[in-house]
């Protein structure tokens, strides 16, 4: 069993995807320091899950039911080995969608944890709202989950939501809350930030970091959701939108007003941090914030641009589907009757992503 076995449950927007990316290039890594990393955690998920159809990995790939029994017993199969090895007393397991559990989702998630496990700690990452709120924001718009007039208290984090299924099952104790402030990190690294929260700060010397799903400019959080209004009205094909992160500029940013409007919301929800954990985290400083979006782009330029970068978008996606599935016809012409090649069975061929949003 493993002495101890960390799952860091989030929150989204705080170096989650970074952390995810990095670990899973770096697994071996983090053998080394004992530190087991668990590299498929949507298998878990779909291990415990009343519908295991509706876990994200599962979703994304199309799996049918004997991939998602294949996937989920694999993941589990992954964990108990990690556990039983002398070389790994510690383990982690890291993914944001372990949180928002139904009552028998948590309750199959925790028999599986004590499973393994003799101790079960939890990571929690805290940004300031004020700071959290227009990065989720602008992820939402940049996957097309929510335009930039959305009701922003329904942004603000309930933490007590979040946290209360983990209290009541593995205690107080057990909870390990970090402040999200790069600039008070480690080497100014969430990477390097976990690492110390995990006991193996000397890990990140070792490891390569992966920066990944970094923020959005206000120009490209603009043509987002140019794209999401136009798509709706046009009924167009959504395709990829990795290249709005190329799109440089100043960070996007809501209007201070809007965020102070939030602060007593906000305030309950810190004071049931203070309460609970004697934890507090410093009011940021609000960023100056452009008013008027046509000072950015004309309305006619966003329109424009977000269908033509879309329209390239879509078709590249095409390119990528004609070139894997040539890949995957030579490979089963050179395999000539062998098993199913990696990645064709369930099993992902690349590291997780679990960004809402993150």
């Amino acid at each position: 069993m493993f002495d101890v076995l960390y799952c860091h449950i989030g929150s989204g927007k705080t170096g989650t995807s970074s952390i995810q990316g990095t670990f899973f290039r770096n697994s071996e890594a983090l053998r080394r320091f004992g530190m087991h990393y668990v590299r498929r955690p949507g298998g878990l998920l779909a291990h415990v899950a009343d519908d295991p159809a509706r876990v994200a990995q599962v979703r994304r790939r199309g799996m049918a039911e004997p991939q998602i029994a294949r996937f989920a017993a694999r993941a589990v199969a992954a964990l108990r080995d990690g556990a039983a090895d002398a070389q790994t007393p510690a383990g982690l397991i890291s993914t944001e969608h372990m949180m928002g559990l139904s009552g028998t989702e948590m309750d199959r998630l925790t028999a599986l944890l004590r499973s393994v496990a003799r101790q079960v700690r939890v990571v929690f990452y805290v940004r300031h709202p004020w700071s959290r709120i227009p990065s989720l924001l602008a992820q939402n718009v940049k996957t097309g989950a929510a335009r930039l007039d959305v009701r922003l208290a329904n942004y603000v984090e309930s933490y007590e939501r979040a946290l209360t299924p983990w209290i009541d099952r593995f205690g107080k104790d057990a909870i390990v809350l970090r402040a999200f402030d790069v600039a008070r990190m480690p080497e100014r690294s969430p990477v390097a930030d976990i690492c110390h929260a995990i006991g193996v700060p000397e890990a990140f010397a070792s490891i390569e970091p992966h920066i990944a799903n970094p923020g959005l400019s206000a120009a490209a959080t603009l043509i987002a959701d140019a794209l999401n209004g136009a798509l709706l009205r046009e009924r167009l094909p959504t395709g990829p939108r990795e290249y709005l992160f190329e799109l440089g500029g100043g960070k996007f940013t809501l209007p201070a007003e809007a965020l102070r409007a939030l602060k007593p919301k906000i305030d309950r929800e810190l004071a049931w941090l203070e309460r609970e954990f004697g934890f507090t985290l410093a009011e940021p400083r609000l960023p100056e914030h452009v008013a008027d979006r046509n000072a950015i782009f004309s309305d006619e330029a966003l329109d424009t641009i977000a269908l033509t970068l879309n329209r390239q978008s879509v078709e590249i996606d095409r390119l990528r589907e004609d070139l894997r599935a040539l890949k995957k016809r030579q490979a089963r012409a050179g395999r000539a009757g062998a098993g199913p090649a990696p990645g064709e069975d369930g099993e992902p061929g690349g590291p997780p992503s679990d960004q809402a949003a993150g």
